[in-house]
């Protein structure tokens, strides 16, 4: 530094040293390239959907009805309040975990081309991954049970068997194809009945019933409807029932319809256990249907309902009875500030069954279209105040600054410099200063 400075004081190099080094930083920020542009995808808010207020067969299916208009919108993921209140622990889930079990044990044996022990564990996979449907994310662990189950009773000489547990995969999966997990003849034909017989067309009757009341029905995985439930055209051949209503475990039924007859879950077979927070799912829905003199919820209750959900938003659907008909209402909380969002009212309809589908869509359309609007105005606006700032923020300050302090670094060297005495070297005394940024 000494050297490439010549004749600058010693009290001045520390300050000529730093007018360099700030106009090489600000030449550096104006050479780097610009900031990632901030990703257009949007943050995932979690919804609680609940109900408050009547609780009847028509409010559990407006309830249903709201929890699909949420699920239809990608930036808000439905959370499940079924499975919060089990709190992990659960018959359904249980059962879940005893077929994984049953149906690792299963492909080793299958693999070691030992069937008849492998038949026996798929089996048991089949019955566990049926009684514990409802806790399964996906389809995918019963459907290659049931097809592993199927090649084993081919091999082993069983073609009827491999037939009903192709059937059953089939019901799952109407694509499959058996070639993707047996080769052998006897197997490739057993699927092929199997086929035929799922696409025949045969129907029959199924009714579906449950302990307590307005339990929601679903169809081999497909909200089918509340309890109880009838319908008389079902495609024959196996199904699996699930069985939900939020407070209680949820339960899976298998059931075999025949052709041209029928088959019932029963209400002791349709009987679901409390979950293991219910008393503090109750204490928080009694809550909340204790409206304030406005009609809205207390804090309180909301606060309930974050504790037991962990959720960023939570949906109230209340449900009011008179003689004029029923209305509905929907509050939307923002658990994270504990504000309420959003609240609009649908008014008394003449009957029950007109609260339905479009109230649903346009309750929760309103409400996200609120919540999207103010959430896009405070974050516009608190970036807004952010990219702001002071004018230190920038960079045409900064290069000003720097330009100041060469400027008067260089004057400070031009005027103390002592007067040039002759050392004989060949120049005439003068020079030049370069200063970039």
């Amino acid at each position: 530094f000494r050297r490439s400075l010549p004749g600058v004081p010693p009290v001045l190099r520390p300050l000529a040293l730093l007018s360099i080094l700030l106009a090489s930083a600000v030449a550096r920020a104006q050479a780097a390239p610009p900031p990632p542009a901030i990703d257009a995808g949007c943050k995932v808010k979690s919804v609680v959907v609940l109900g408050a207020g009547v609780q009847d067969r028509e409010s559990a299916e407006l309830l249903r009805m709201v929890t699909e208009a949420v699920g239809r919108y990608p930036c808000y993921k439905v959370r499940d309040s079924a499975e919060g209140l089990e709190a992990g622990i659960g018959s359904a889930l249980a059962s879940v975990e005893e077929g994984k079990r049953e149906a690792e044990a299963g492909q080793a044996e299958f693999l070691a081309m030992r069937l008849e022990p492998a038949r026996a564990h798929f089996r048991r996979a089949v019955d566990a991954f049926g009684a514990g449907f409802p806790a399964l994310p996906y389809s995918g662990p019963l459907f290659d049970a049931l097809m592993h189950l199927g090649a084993a009773e081919a091999g082993l000489g069983e073609p009827e068997r491999a037939a009903a547990a192709f059937q059953a995969a089939l019901r799952l999966r109407p694509e499959a194809d058996a070639s993707d997990y047996s080769v052998v003849p006897e197997a490739e034909a057993a699927f092929a009945v199997a086929r035929r017989e799922a696409e025949s067309g045969k129907t029959g009757a199924l009714s579906v019933h449950g302990e307590p009341e307005s339990v929601e029905v679903y169809l081999d995985g497909r909200f089918a409807g509340v309890t109880p439930w009838v319908e008389a055209a079902v495609p024959a051949g196996p199904h699996w029932v699930s069985l939900r209503r939020v407070g209680y475990e949820r339960k899976g039924v298998s059931v075999q319809v025949p052709a041209g007859g029928s088959a019932t879950v029963t209400p002791a077979e349709g009987r679901l256990t409390p979950a293991r927070r219910r008393p503090l799912y109750e204490t928080a829905i009694t809550k909340l249907g204790r409206l304030a003199p406005d009609g809205m919820e207390s804090v309180t209750a909301i606060e309930d309902v974050k504790a037991l959900f962990l959720s960023d938003l939570a949906l109230v659907v209340h449900v009011r009875a008179s003689d004029g008909g029923r209305a509905a209402r929907l509050s939307l909380w923002d658990l994270s500030t504990m504000q309420r969002s959003w609240s609009g009212i649908e008014p008394e309809t003449g009957t029950a069954s007109e609260l339905g589908r479009g109230t649903a869509e346009s309750l929760v359309s309103r409400a996200i279209a609120t919540y999207d609007e103010r959430t896009r105005v405070q974050e516009s606006g608190a970036a807004t105040v952010k990219a702001r700032g002071g004018i230190h923020t920038k960079w045409w300050f900064w290069t000003i600054v720097g330009a100041a302090v060469v400027g008067g670094t260089t004057a400070a060297l031009v005027l103390t410099r002592p007067k040039a005495e002759s050392h004989g070297l060949p120049h005439d005394g003068t020079g030049a200063v370069l200063v970039r940024f």
